[in-house]
């Protein structure tokens, strides 16, 4: 199995189990969500945002703040392999890279962490629609889509 395949995997068993009766996940060290032990912390997961190759995007809570936030996360196998620890790095640079940016276009980046199995990066919760969706909705065109392109 790649990793992409078996973080998919990890990330839709996660999400599945988050989803299934509304429980409260915490993202750190260790918790249960309907019996099953995963990563957590202080971090509350409230549902999934979106999902990609390499992760998952959830919205979150810290409740030390009193804040939304977003929660990218990268499930990592139990064994590291050079393929793997490349992911781990590269997906650490884009937290050290956007936490030291401070910009009205781009999110701000609260947190990052590992734990057996997990990273993740914490960072403002944007409340709105994604562009596919804005899209499909007919709130932009193609043509106003794509000059929203090189700002991202």
């Amino acid at each position: 199995m790649t990793l992409t395949q078996l973080i998919l995997t990890a990330a839709a068993t996660a999400a599945a189990a988050v989803a299934q009766e509304g429980s409260v996940a915490r993202i750190g060290f260790d918790f249960e969500v309907n019996g099953k032990s995963m990563p957590a912390g202080k971090y509350e997961v409230k549902r999934q945002l979106g999902k990609g190759a390499m992760g998952t995007v959830y919205e979150g809570w810290d409740p030390i703040i009193q804040r939304r936030v977003a929660i990218k996360t990268v499930n990592l196998p139990d064994s590291m392999d050079e393929e793997t620890e490349e992911a781990l790095a590269r997906f650490k640079r884009e937290a050290q890279a956007a936490g030291r940016l401070t910009h009205a276009n781009i999110v701000g980046v609260f947190d990052y962490g590992e734990s057996p199995g997990l990273a993740y990066i914490v960072m403002e919760f944007i409340d709105g629609v994604n562009l596919r969706d804005a899209m499909r909705a007919g709130r932009l065109t193609p043509a106003e889509a794509l000059k929203i392109v090189p700002q991202v």
